[in-house]
């Protein structure tokens, strides 16, 4: 693993994190790795908005955007049968999907193995190379 040197002491950081809370651990391992790959982005708990917890799906994202003043709700493409362009539009949101473009680096001498974890891109690419791959995707909207 080419990068293994500068990436193995984050991974360590990340599972040494004594944070009990999952969302918070979670939240730690991201904000390593955005700081790593010099992404610099605000990180907001869900837990700790005050909203109706009872809410779930789409009615608690809309609270959520609702409650930050969005204007705009990104999502991966998978969740496109999960949220509905007309429910969103109603709040005021303009709904999105982002489909990356197909990604492919070497993995030492062996076949490529696609929809790895970050650790793995991580591992094989520098922070360069990573930043370019961060940028291959559409937006998908109606």
């Amino acid at each position: 693993m080419l990068y293994y040197e500068a990436v193995y002491p984050l991974i360590r950081e990340m599972l040494t994190c004594k944070k009990e809370n999952l969302a918070l651990y979670i939240t730690n391992s991201f904000k390593i790795i955005c700081k790593y790959l010099d992404i610099h982005t605000e990180f907001i708990i869900s837990s700790e908005l005050k909203k109706d917890c009872s809410m779930k799906g789409q009615e608690k994202v809309l609270s959520i955007c609702s409650i930050l003043g969005a204007t705009e709700y990104y999502n991966a493409i998978g969740g496109q049968q999960l949220y509905s362009y007309s429910d969103f539009q109603k709040q005021g949101i303009s709904l999105k999907f982002l489909q990356t473009q197909e990604i492919v680096y070497e993995q030492f001498q062996n076949e490529f193995q696609p929809n790895l974890s970050i650790i793995d891109v991580m591992m094989f690419n520098s922070v360069e190379q990573i930043q370019q791959m961060l940028q291959k995707y559409t937006l998908v909207c109606e």
